[in-house]
């Protein structure tokens, strides 16, 4: 579940994510009163079991409206449904608290507000929400494997502090 219009990159991959597992984007609609928390709270009260993630920006891209993530994610959290959150619009700019929305997964670009470089983003992912037995520690190997080379540090070798 996302906000409409689903923004055009991070849709098409939540799009091809859905295709392989079956799963289906359900965006939205604007709300007349752009009351987004409010319209996200109705979907995920209507929810028959079939939301899998709820994945939400601070604000709308389009219009800066906000969105409640303190009470989606009590709402995503009493369903047992993930809440991913992209900051990228708010950050550096709106109060944003970890230990209050409680979020599975929060992801932000720092070129906007953190005034940082293009290409450069920041994620933070809740204690237990990722598998490092799986799939997600061969990401983080590679990830691992990638910056040392770019250092110039043997993989052979240990970091020192």
């Amino acid at each position: 579940m996302s906000l409409s219009p689903p923004d055009v990159c991070g849709a098409r991959s939540v799009r091809q994510l859905c295709r392989r597992s079956g799963g289906t984007l359900v965006a939205v609609p604007r709300p007349r009163d752009f009351d987004w928390t409010a319209a996200v709270l109705r979907e995920i009260s209507r929810d028959d079991g079939g939301v899998a993630v709820v994945a939400l920006p601070h604000c709308h891209w389009c219009d800066g409206s906000m969105v409640d993530l303190e009470a989606v994610g009590a709402a995503c959290r009493r369903r047992g449904i993930p809440l991913v959150c992209d900051i990228t619009q708010s950050a550096g700019v709106v109060p944003f608290s970890v230990e209050k929305v409680r979020p599975a997964v929060v992801a932000c670009s720092v070129h906007k507000w953190l005034h940082g470089i293009y290409g450069c983003s920041l994620l933070y992912a809740a204690p237990g929400f990722l598998d490092f037995t799986g799939t997600d520690a061969a990401h983080i190997a590679t990830l691992e494997h990638f910056e040392r080379q770019l250092a110039g540090i043997s993989l052979d070798r240990q970091l020192s502090p």
